[in-house]
């Protein structure tokens, strides 16, 4: 790999590390696809301990990896989690939204389950008819997409966005080739997926589940036990 290669590759890991220091989360490859990423998502909302201090997260899935090794862009989840959503926690612009809709309950977080662009920054509300937009989880959402662009700006990454809370982050210029982006964690970062590891089983879900995608052999077990009763997915990592 020349060495140009493997200072952005280095930029890479080093924002990653450093959103912490913003109170967000940040583990690339969280799970296998999309859908398996959102349900940890969900599983880490329900789990305070699980997130120590965080306002928000950032993530990528296996999917959204390989086709960055294939593309050299790679599209990146964010959100808040709803209950950081205090005056303590919020940033200006939330805060007034906060204060115009008090008594108004916040989504959860994004759906990360529609198929993103491979190249653009594209929103994740597909076609379907968009429910309203909640103007504090809005806030606060578009407050984590910004500290995430500026951190990764920082370390010298282009960074495309459109700002708005259901669009994902696109790092572009990523070095093309098989095995480029792989991320080590940091002791953290290893923690929490531990941590979420751990929560899942004591929330029920099996250690071993049975992928629902399906590819040309027919149905697989899903390496991470959290791909359970979603569409149909041909391109699911868990599958291949």
């Amino acid at each position: 790999m020349d060495p140009n290669s493997l200072s952005k590759l280095s930029c890479v890991q080093i924002a990653f590390s450093a959103l912490k220091n913003h109170h967000i989360l940040a583990v690339p490859g969280i799970a296998c696809c999309p859908a398996c990423s959102s349900t940890q998502i969900d599983i880490v909302s329900e789990c305070p301990e699980c997130r120590h201090d965080a306002r928000g997260y950032v993530m990528c899935c296996h999917q959204d990896m390989r086709q960055a090794e294939e593309e050299g862009t790679l599209m990146l989840s964010f959100g808040v989690f709803s209950d950081t959503l205090s005056d303590s926690t919020l940033g200006p612009s939330a805060m007034d939204a906060h204060h115009d809709n008090a008594g108004h309950v916040p989504q959860q977080h994004q759906d990360h389950d529609h198929a993103h662009s491979e190249r653009d920054v594209h929103s994740l509300g597909g076609d379907e008819e968009e429910e309203e937009e909640d103007p504090v989880y809005a806030a606060a959402c578009k407050e984590v997409g910004l500290a995430v662009v500026e951190v990764f700006q920082r370390e010298g990454l282009t960074v495309e966005w459109d700002g708005e809370a259901t669009s994902r982050i696109a790092v572009k210029s990523i070095p093309q080739g098989p095995d480029r982006l792989m991320f080590k964690l940091d002791p953290e970062q290893a923690e929490w997926v531990d941590k979420i590891s751990q929560n899942r089983l004591i929330n029920g879900m099996p250690s071993e589940a049975r992928c629902s995608h399906t590819c040309g052999s027919g149905v697989r077990p899903c390496p991470h036990g959290v791909c359970m009763d979603f569409e149909e997915d041909p391109e699911c990592a868990c599958c291949h």
